[in-house]
Formats: C-alpha cells, sequence, structure tokens
C-alpha cells in the first residue's frame, strides 16, 4: 500500500523541475495541500486507460513507463521529472503503465494546485511549458524511431539480401496497382522473366560460393542496364523479373534480347577478383492485357520462358498473343 506524508525538504523542491528558479514562499500554501506518496519497486503509479488527475513529480528513485505491462518501455522517468501533465490537460485517458522501477519519492499535486500555481507563478508557468515542450521532443524522437523501425522491417520483409533486388513479397504487393494505373491511362505494361541456364549444375560444377556469385552478378546486370523506372526483383531460386511500365511488346523483346547478350558477356567473378565461368540467361517476355492481375501477368511471362528453356536455352520467346 503507498504510504503519504507531507514533508518535503526545499532543496528537494529546488531539484525538481517544475520549481527550479521559483520562490517557494509565495506557494507555500498550495504545496501544503500536497502530499508526497512512497512505493516501493515494481507498485503502479498509473494504469493504461484511467482517468488522471494529478501531476506526480518524482523526488526521488526512478519511474518507468510501458505501453503494455509487460511490453517496451517507453521511457524512463528520473529524479526531478514530472508525469500526468498530459492526461490532465487533454481530460483523455492515459495511455501507458507507469511503474515504479526502484523506490520512489513523489510529491502529488492535484489539478486545481497545479493550475493555481501556474497562474499565480509566471517561473512555474514557464517551467510547465518547459515541461510539456520536453515531453513533445520525447514523444516525437519515439515517433521518428519507430517510423524508422518500420522502414527497416518494412525493407527487409521485401528485399533479397544476397542480390539486393526486391524480393516476390515486394511484387505482390506492388504489381497489381501498378497495372491499374497503366490500365487506367492506357499505356503497355510489360514484364520480363529470366531464368539463369543450369544453375544447379553450374553450382554443383563451381560450389555455392559461386552460385551466390552468379545470382549477384545477374542482378548487378539488370540494375544497370535498365531504366531507372524499371525494377528488378529476385522472384525465387535462379528467376528474376524484370518490370517495365510503359513497354510494349516489341521494345520488350527488345530489352530482353539486350539482357540476354549482355550477361553472355559479363565475367562471374568471386569477391577476390577471380574470374568463374560464363552464365546464360533466358528470358520469357508477357505485355499486359486487359483485366491482367499479378498472377496472370507473371503466368504468361514463366509459359514464354519455358518455350525459351525448350528451345535449347540461352533465348528469348514472346508468348503469341504478346507478339500479334
Amino acid at each position: 500500500m503507498p504510504t503519504y506524508t507531507t514533508f518535503v525538504k526545499p532543496e528537494e523542491l529546488q531539484r525538481l523541475h517544475l520549481f527550479q528558479g521559483v520562490q517557494i514562499e509565495p506557494l507555500q500554501e498550495q504545496l501544503d495541500s500536497c502530499t508526497v506518496r512512497e512505493m516501493e519497486a515494481g507498485e503502479t503509479l498509473i494504469a493504461r486507460g484511467q482517468t488522471n488527475n494529478y501531476l506526480y513529480l518524482l523526488i526521488a528513485g526512478r519511474l518507468r513507463v510501458y505501453l503494455d505491462t509487460m511490453g517496451d518501455t517507453l521511457s524512463i522517468i528520473e529524479a526531478g521529472e514530472s508525469v500526468g501533465e498530459i492526461s490532465i490537460i487533454d481530460k483523455q485517458p492515459t495511455t501507458a503503465h507507469v511503474v515504479a522501477e526502484t523506490h520512489c519519492r513523489l510529491l502529488v499535486m492535484s489539478e486545481q494546485v497545479l493550475w493555481s500555481m501556474v497562474s499565480g507563478s509566471h517561473a512555474v508557468s514557464i517551467n510547465m511549458l518547459s515541461l510539456l515542450a520536453r515531453r513533445l521532443r520525447d514523444s516525437n524522437a519515439r515517433l521518428t524511431e519507430s517510423q524508422n523501425r518500420e522502414r527497416e522491417l518494412r525493407y527487409k520483409s521485401a528485399v533479397d539480401p544476397l542480390t539486393g533486388l526486391y524480393n516476390k513479397s515486394w511484387l505482390e504487393g506492388e504489381l497489381n496497382d501498378r497495372l491499374t494505373v497503366a490500365e487506367e491511362i492506357e499505356k503497355k505494361f510489360s514484364v520480363l522473366m529470366l531464368d539463369i541456364d543450369g544453375f544447379d549444375q553450374y553450382q554443383e560444377d563451381n560450389g555455392h560460393l559461386a552460385g551466390d556469385r552468379a545470382l549477384y552478378t545477374t542482378a548487378q546486370t539488370l540494375l544497370n542496364n535498365l531504366r531507372p523506372m524499371d525494377t528488378a526483383i529476385r522472384y525465387g531460386g535462379e528467376e528474376f523479373l524484370a518490370v517495365l511500365p510503359d513497354t510494349d511488346a516489341e521494345t520488350g523483346m527488345q530489352v530482353a534480347e539486350d539482357l540476354r547478350l549482355m550477361m553472355k558477356e559479363t565475367v562471374v567473378r568471386l569477391s577476390d577478383g577471380k574470374a568463374l565461368p560464363h552464365v546464360t540467361v533466358s528470358i520469357g517476355v508477357a505485355t499486359q492485357h486487359s483485366g491482367d492481375d499479378t498472377d496472370s501477368l507473371v503466368a504468361r511471362a514463366a509459359a514464354a520462358l519455358k518455350v525459351a528453356k525448350d528451345a535449347g536455352q540461352n533465348n528469348i520467346s514472346v508468348g503469341e498473343s504478346e507478339a500479334a
């Protein structure tokens, strides 16, 4: 159970941010109406979702703020700082749990006493504004950190770590929207599906590290030879996609042929510079039809790729409906 007392030393008050540089004597009557609460480690001062009408000024100890009772720490409240001012101002239920991390001693000030001090002391009002500004900066910093973490997680979930290209998850989240826009503005849209020929045998003959370098080299060839508006994707295994907006079937075939020739001439190297055998790619081309979604467009590119592979590899192929 919490213990209450009214004894606070003047030097303790001066160490509280709210009273720094403030003449205490004129405020003594309001201070006498406050209480001091003693808390043991693990006790809850404020529970999320409750109504709060008090400002708590931490005289000694440390408080920890949680979004959830067992969640990550949002912030630490050190001696001299306060908690509870936001819920007093906005009259909304509290948004976090505040728990004593150590034995704590707090000055408990009612809402009425706080506003009486703010209206009666210019120094207190300035300090209160400073407290609120600090709280706002801390909240902005946490929000920025959270947004950065979210962006990093989104990036990691959408990017293949070996090649640095977008992965299949990115494709499934983006391509349908791009196809819809292309159809609305009546622009052609093509995709190329590339497959490294004989990749399993290449890896068996030269080792897994060589296989990784072949994948990386293919990715770099795509990045270096596609337009800035195009997107290269590692679709899975040794398969890649090139997403080509504003590209008809004829242009898509030319891009595919250029990439095929480029890969045929590109040297695969280990990180130490040692040259490895060349690899070739086969490529299937598909161009958007009315009503196409990601699955249907990619399926036609995959069917065209199979035709190219069956024709002897190191080939390109486009479906009859695309070429017509």
